[in-house]
């Protein structure tokens, strides 16, 4: 009925053609799968993305075949020499260079 209100506690009546809101969309049990399957199928290809970049190893570096001639570090005569580059602050450092 034009003119009057509807009574308390019940929905406007929409005259059709109207706007469709999305609360009335996202009701139907259909249209909730197909959004949550979306979100899962952009979610597990992200993922996947990422997997493959993690674990894809980096170009190997070409090390120096010789120590530099310019080096003030002593090196071992009987056996390998091992170079550690510690921070000075760093609680580990210390441990680290009381290891044998």
């Amino acid at each position: 009925v034009a003119g009057r209100s509807p009574p308390h506690g019940s929905e406007q009546i929409r005259r059709p053609g109207e706007g469709v809101q999305l609360e009335s969309i996202l009701r139907k049990p259909v249209i909730i799968g197909i959004v949550i399957a979306t979100w899962a199928a952009i979610v597990l290809t992200g993922m996947a993305i990422l997997w493959n970049f993690t674990s894809t190893p980096g170009q190997l570096g070409a090390p120096p075949a010789d120590r530099p001639g310019d080096t003030r570090l002593a090196r071992s005569l009987g056996g390998d020499t091992l170079v550690m580059i510690v921070h000075p602050r760093c609680s580990c450092s210390g441990a680290s260079l009381g290891d044998e």
